[in-house]
């Protein structure tokens, strides 16, 4: 008496545990009439929780004896409790336990009618359940939506305990989800066009967005720039952002762009959106580059690009004063070349600016033309030897020649050493001048512009 003792469980002739007897029982205290300490309670084994008959008996101490009671037959399938609490197009959440598990997590398992999508441990805390079941609460689960869930069609999801198929409280849930956008366009400019687009169903997701001009698509690029403050926003990772370079199609006047989410017809928030670009054009050489002054028309080719249908052309004249040069004096024009048909009567510096229809202009190209405007002795000696003579004028480029005209007829060319040159307004030439009379010269530079004719004399 006064003496705790032990008891062994057995699961038919397997011992699975021995405890001390030890607990307080004043009801076999008052029967035996000693202190009590005779009570046990041992947890149920999990083993024992197969869903299966066990023949279990509980025996003093070491001893074959069995307690009074014992054998007894037991069959302990899970006792399970959960519920969905959520099922949307984010997200799926709730709990779930096995009420003869308690402390221990279970899987879930996720279904679209009878297809598995996916099997999770429910072992999230939840402090709520915790308490309702006297346990640690570790039950909780969360499931991203799927995918092949958001296609806009309705569907039956149910969450399963384990891989049972006994249904959670709270399933089946029917739920359809298709796309959610959000998304602004912040700017649209000449240079880029930019803003940001998501899905509220598929957050931490980044996806495609579509700029048209009017109904004709131009470009789709992935809206996957870094965007706190719109990951601040959504609860995501804010990878949302876009920045398109403005396209060339878009710079030559008035265009309605559209930015639509994917492939679909949803247009962001701040689109359409009217956007104006000049593009201006560039003028960066002529042919040829100094043209001779000349009193009546030649052609002129302009070099460059950006040049449109329509365009005209202001020509600033050396010491001041402009005109403007349009319709049949404009010919062969495309977008980087057209012939200038000009009278440069003037010798000096001309200035000339292209003017596109759509309000561009190209900046202002400068340019000489060639004229000799006089020769050094004015009136060389006439000798049957070579003598230098100095030309003075604008317009002259390296590797240029002269043509002579002899006085009484015909005609020869110097070039080589036979030229020394300057600058764009002298060079020396070496020439024999051995007839009294009057000659002529006249520039060609390799360009293919040539010079007026210049008369002097010999003495």
């Amino acid at each position: 008496m006064n003496t705790s003792i032990n008891v062994s469980l057995y699961d038919g002739s397997t011992l699975l545990t021995t405890v001390a007897a030890n607990g307080s029982r004043s009801d076999v205290g008052n029967f035996l009439g000693d202190n009590g300490l005779h009570g046990f309670t041992i947890s149920t084994p999990t083993s024992l929780k197969n869903n299966q008959a066990h023949s279990i008996s509980v025996k003093f101490e070491n001893s074959a004896n069995n307690l009074i009671g014992s054998p007894t037959s037991i069959t302990c399938g899970p006792s399970y409790i959960g519920y969905v609490d959520a099922a949307n197009c984010n997200t799926i959440s709730g709990w779930a336990a096995d009420r003869n598990r308690l402390n221990t997590p279970i899987n879930v398992s996720l279904y679209d009618g009878s297809t598995l999508l996916t099997t999770v441990p429910a072992n999230g805390s939840r402090s709520d359940v915790g308490n309702f079941l006297g346990d640690n609460g570790l039950h909780g689960f969360t499931i991203p939506t799927p995918a092949s869930l958001k296609n806009n069609q309705p569907h039956s999801v149910s969450v399963k305990f384990e891989s049972d198929s006994t249904n959670l409280s709270g399933s089946p849930r029917s739920i359809t989800c298709g796309p959610n956008y959000i998304g602004y366009v912040d700017g649209a400019d000449c240079a880029s066009i930019y803003g940001w687009a998501a899905d509220r169903n598929r957050l931490n997701t980044s996806l495609n967005v579509s700029l048209y001009d009017g109904s004709t698509l131009l470009t789709t690029v992935v809206a996957n720039g870094s965007r706190p403050d719109v990951g601040t926003f959504l609860g995501d990772n804010g990878l949302h952002g876009f920045s398109i370079p403005t396209p060339n199609s878009l710079k030559n006047g008035t265009h309605s762009i559209h930015v639509k989410f994917e492939s679909t017809i949803s247009e962001l928030s701040g689109s359409p959106r009217s956007l104006t670009c000049v593009i201006n054009p560039l003028v960066n050489s002529l042919l040829p580059g100094n043209p001779a002054r000349k009193d009546t028309d030649q052609n002129v080719v302009i070099n460059g690009s950006g040049f449109q249908p329509n365009l005209t052309v202001t020509l600033f004249f050396p010491g001041g004063g402009s005109t403007t040069l349009s319709g049949d004096q404009i010919q062969n024009l495309n977008s980087t070349s057209f012939t200038l048909v000009v009278t440069l009567n003037v010798t000096g510096t001309y200035g000339m600016r292209v003017n596109n229809p759509d309000g561009g202009q190209s900046n202002v190209f400068n340019f000489q033309t060639m004229k000799i405007t006089s020769t050094s002795p004015t009136s060389p000696p006439r000798s049957n030897s070579d003598q230098s003579v100095d030309v003075n004028g604008s317009g002259f480029q390296p590797n240029l020649t002269v043509t002579v005209f002899f006085p009484g007829g015909g005609s020869g060319t110097l070039s080589g050493s036979q030229i020394q040159y300057s600058n764009s307004t002298k060079f020396t030439m070496i020439v024999t001048l051995n007839v009294l009379g009057q000659y002529s010269i006249r520039v060609n530079n390799p360009d293919g512009a040539q010079s007026e004719l210049f008369n002097f004399s010999t003495h």
